[in-house]
């Protein structure tokens, strides 16, 4: 997690929130987060933001249960030659 530095206008986020996979669904990542929530608060922001990848339905299902909402949406589409390859990145 990261606060902004002070006075630039920005959110804390949490940049990287995981739980191994023999420990999920038992609330840790759930716990985690609320106690993110409860040190942003406790420091006066009223707002923490975080990023998630659309194949993360697991997390997005989580993070919609704790109160986030989609702010922000990137896309992309991958780019075919005339020869149907993909171009050199």
């Amino acid at each position: 997690m990261s606060l902004p530095a002070p006075g630039r206008p920005s959110l804390p986020r949490i940049h990287h929130i995981e739980v191994h996979p023999a420990h999920r669904g038992r609330g840790h990542g759930r716990r985690m987060i609320q106690l993110a929530e409860a040190e942003v608060a406790r420091l006066g922001y009223d707002q923490l933001r975080l990023n998630v990848f659309a194949h993360n339905t697991g997390a997005i299902r989580l993070y919609e249960s704790l109160g986030f909402e989609v702010t922000n949406q990137q896309m992309r589409k991958p780019l075919t030659s005339d020869a149907g390859e993909a171009p050199p990145r």
